[in-house]
């Protein structure tokens, strides 16, 4: 969850944030967004001075530390919304055939089930595109091989870095 919440801050469209707005547009708790900026802050990853979230940080810990402290977790076939090399722009990249989707009862998709990095990923990411995009992207350089994680490392560091 304290990624999400990172990520979410760091897409923030809409200038300066309250923990009310971040915890409303990723369906979770306000105590649970306080506390999550709380550890952020303990490892370096946010600035609460700045209220910013340190880039250069946050992308060395999801290209080398994420992969390890959370591994892939996959189930079985289901509905969801599609993520890892099923959602473009690494579905035009790639030739895999198995579908990969997060478990979502609303999802349009179905495939092998990829468990999101906590509950509240795939309805936080249908209602923001770059959160959606930066989230597979990083679902695709945990679950991949090395030709599908260096094309994810560098779309993951366009995004960081367009911000």
């Amino acid at each position: 969850m304290d990624i999400l919440v990172l990520l979410k801050i760091f897409f923030w469209p809409y200038g300066r944030w309250t923990i009310r707005e971040i915890a409303s547009s990723i369906c979770i708790g306000k105590t649970s967004v306080d506390r999550a900026l709380k550890r952020m802050a303990n490892v370096r990853l946010y600035d609460p001075a700045s209220r910013k979230v340190l880039k250069k940080n946050l992308e060395e810990f999801i290209l080398h530390g994420l992969p390890y402290v959370f591994p892939v977790q996959y189930g079985k076939q289901c509905s969801g919304i599609a993520t890892v090399w099923s959602a473009s722009p690494l579905k035009e990249k790639m030739t895999t055939g198995e579908k990969v989707v997060w478990p979502f009862a609303k999802g349009n998709a179905r495939g092998k089930a990829l468990l999101p990095l906590c509950p509240a990923v795939p309805k936080a990411a249908l209602a923001d595109n770059k959160l959606y995009e930066m989230l597979y992207l990083i679902d695709a350089y945990r679950a991949g091989k090395t030709r599908e994680r260096e094309l994810a490392r560098e779309e993951i560091k366009k995004l960081l870095g367009n911000k």
